[in-house]
């Protein structure tokens, strides 16, 4: 099943992640066009953006612009793992 879409034109990248209980990264906003699609498969991961938050739990995803500052935490006592779709 499709879980959701954003438009590409040049690049897209696949990777996994997990941040052990209370882990958190901050990353440093991508080019204008970026966006994300964030799907978790265990533990909760909370992801901060300059236009809002999501917390998400094992299922859920996000789509997002990553033009912006944003940050992953792991929440809880679980680590978090997560798939992450970066697409221009």
């Amino acid at each position: 099943a499709l879980v959701g879409a954003v438009p590409a034109r040049t690049d897209a990248q696949l990777w996994t992640w997990a941040l052990a209980a209370g882990e958190r990264y901050d990353a440093e906003p991508d080019p204008a066009g970026w966006h994300e699609i964030v799907f978790v498969t265990a533990g909760r991961l909370r992801i901060e953006r300059e236009d809002g938050v999501s917390e998400l739990g094992v299922g859920e995803h996000a789509i997002y612009s990553s033009a912006q500052r944003y940050s992953y935490a792991a929440v809880g006592a679980e680590t978090a793992r997560f798939v992450r779709l970066v697409v221009s």
